[in-house]
């Protein structure tokens, strides 16, 4: 299980972002509050994003939040019944 990458960040969409981490990108979702703050802090040097990598009956996906807690609360949110990943991350953003 992956959970915590290191690199540079190559795209950032509103909800994406495409991370290069030892020569392979990555593209996770990230809740609102990460996506400004790469914004703010641009390309120019590596970022760690803690990550939840969630596997599902349709595929797997990342997501990365600049903090810890950000990852755990995302954690606690989706173990409540009804709440999916989808949920959780508007909830954070």
């Amino acid at each position: 299980m992956i959970s915590g990458l290191r690199g540079r960040v190559n795209r950032l969409g509103a909800s994406r972002i495409h991370l290069e981490a030892g020569g392979i990108e990555y593209e996770g979702h990230v809740p609102l509050v990460t996506f400004e703050a790469l914004q703010r802090h641009g390309f120019k040097e590596d970022v760690f994003l803690h990550v939840a990598h969630i596997f599902a009956q349709d595929g797997q996906r990342l997501y990365g939040f600049l903090e810890e807690q950000q990852r755990e609360t995302f954690f606690g949110l989706i173990d409540i019944q009804g709440v999916g990943s989808g949920l959780a991350l508007s909830l954070l953003s």
